[in-house]
């Protein structure tokens, strides 16, 4: 299939075929509120849930598939963190390269709270960021919440090694996988983190409204974002321990969680190391093709995620931006909602084009888009 969306880092389309079955399914019969009664309509949304959950743990590499906690999108789940971690954490160390839904998160929180937050610097090089990091946390840290991948320019982040440290520091750990996921394989286990946050829209093939969270020991103690009813212990004021409804107050959205399943199944069923070299072939191949043009700057972490951004000499990037959409090519121009991200790229006054990949995008895509942005003279 081809494809002339580029705009798979904000939310990926085309979804796989079987995302759209799963949705019209969910609607068609999954049609009473989980965990709330015993019918059959309640229990399809409650198997469909539960096998959402199992899908997801398979593929973060988790054990216990009740640690799946489902939320509204990435930046709730994130919220849920942030504002969970206990209240001694006063200082808080996040990338240079977060989205909003962690800069904002984490600046309110010490807005409320009295604390502080600071920065450390990452690298296309991985060895460097570690040193970076590990720089940064000499000084007092209390938690660490960093993205997986920049959306802006596709740098991977050594969540890994930055999850070791953590664990042997005994800091609360959470991690925004939303860029990363479906892109590169992640060990839940191996990262030692506490909050595995994820959106379901992106790399995972999901519609909108739904996201995700892994959950340690650590983190399934941690204080809920919301309250309220939950299908359990109905007569208590408190929302009770038990996970994951602790952490899954209100209706889910049963549509969306039957959706992102079925594309969680897609990318288990298909080789994501294979799926990466493609990627990588897509980006060398559009890269080639526009790096003569010498009024373009491209910016772009070589093996990272599928995320391209570039920058004219002489033309902006909401005009570029609407340029290619008027010969049929859907990109995002602007600060993609990380501006600490666009200040270590050094496109904080003026944003970037961003270019974003997935599977259903082909070579000859690509090189219809760098024939119209070569014309950019």
């Amino acid at each position: 299939m081809s494809s002339l969306y580029f705009d798979n880092a904000a939310t990926s389309f085309p979804k796989p075929q079987c995302v759209y079955k799963a949705v019209n399914n969910a609607l068609k019969y999954c049609t009473g509120n989980p965990g709330r009664s015993g019918h059959g309509h309640s229990l399809a949304s409650s198997n469909t849930i539960y096998e959402a959950r199992c899908k997801i743990a398979e593929l973060f590499d988790a054990d216990d598939p009740s640690r799946v906690i489902f939320s509204l999108n990435g930046t709730a789940a994130i919220n849920t963190a942030v504002f969970g971690l206990p209240s001694s954490c006063k200082n808080i160390l996040i990338s240079d390269v977060e989205h909003n839904c962690v800069y904002r998160s984490v600046v309110e929180r010490c807005r409320r709270n009295g604390g502080k937050f600071s920065v450390f610097k990452t690298f296309y090089d991985k060895n460097e960021t570690i040193a970076a990091f590990k720089n940064a946390v000499k000084d007092r840290i209390d938690a660490v919440v960093v993205n997986g991948a920049s959306n802006v320019d596709g740098r991977v982040l050594p969540i890994e090694e930055i999850g070791i440290r953590c664990k042997k520091l005994n800091i609360p750990y959470v991690i925004d996988a939303s860029q990363l996921a479906g892109h590169f394989p992640i060990s839940f286990k191996r990262s030692n983190c506490d909050f595995l946050c994820c959106t379901g829209h992106k790399g995972l093939f999901g519609p909108m409204g739904c996201g995700f969270a892994i959950l340690s020991d650590k983190g399934k103690d941690m204080l809920p974002l919301i309250y309220g009813g939950n299908g359990l212990n109905s007569s208590d004021a408190f929302v009770g321990s038990d996970i994951p409804e602790r952490f899954e107050s209100g209706t889910l959205p049963v549509l969306g969680i039957a959706g992102l399943s079925a594309g969680v199944d897609h990318i288990l069923k298909n080789d994501i190391k294979e799926k990466h070299d493609r990627y990588q072939s897509l980006i060398s191949a559009f890269v080639n093709d526009i790096s003569e043009n010498r009024n373009l700057k491209i910016y772009h972490a070589h093996g990272g995620c599928p995320i391209i951004s570039i920058t004219h000499n002489s033309v902006g990037a909401e005009s570029i931006a609407e340029y290619l959409w008027k010969n049929g090519v859907a990109v995002r121009a602007g600060l993609h909602c990380a501006p600490l991200a666009h200040q270590a790229v050094g496109t904080a006054d003026i944003g970037t084009v961003r270019f974003s990949f997935s599977e259903f995008n082909t070579v000859s895509d690509c090189k219809y888009v760098a024939s119209l942005l070569n014309k950019l003279r």
